[in-house]
């Protein structure tokens, strides 16, 4: 069972009936998501008041998606809220910089590595890119170097 939560908090839509785990609510503030009660997927990241930003908008009905509440609802929690990483998951912020859009969406897809695939359609993907390449600030490049002075 630890697995499957472990699995579900990292984007797999399967989780345990009713559990509860940390979403993140635009700003960056932690809140809580519940498992739908036949374990199909996680609900919307309560965020309180009118903010759904746990929820999408589905492309097939003209709607624009929400690459913000897409992240938040399928990546934050394992790569927290500015992708930096947490103890679930990596940073992610120098792959959003240097691959291309379609190789992202295809990782949110397929998974990789350690990674599930998040049950992400392409248009939800290709959201989830873009915003994070307008939210996230690239890595600093000189925090790997070596000073060999």
């Amino acid at each position: 069972m630890t697995l499957l939560l472990l699995l579900a908090a990292c984007g797999r839509e399967v989780c345990e009936p009713n559990a509860t785990r940390v979403c993140y609510c635009p700003g960056a503030a932690e809140s809580a998501q519940v498992c739908d009660a036949d374990g199909a997927g996680w609900g919307p990241c309560a965020c309180g008041g009118d903010d759904t930003s746990g929820s999408t908008t589905d492309d097939t009905d003209g709607g624009a998606l929400d690459g913000q509440a897409l992240y938040t609802r399928h990546c934050a929690t394992c790569h927290g809220p500015d992708g930096a990483g947490t103890s679930a998951g990596p940073d992610i912020r120098e792959e959003v910089f240097e691959e291309p859009i379609d190789e992202l969406v295809e990782v949110m897809q397929e998974g990789e590595d350690d990674m599930p695939p998040t049950g992400v359609t392409a248009a939800e993907g290709r959201a989830i890119a873009q915003w994070m390449r307008a939210t996230f600030t690239e890595p600093d490049d000189d925090d790997d170097e070596v000073d060999e002075d």
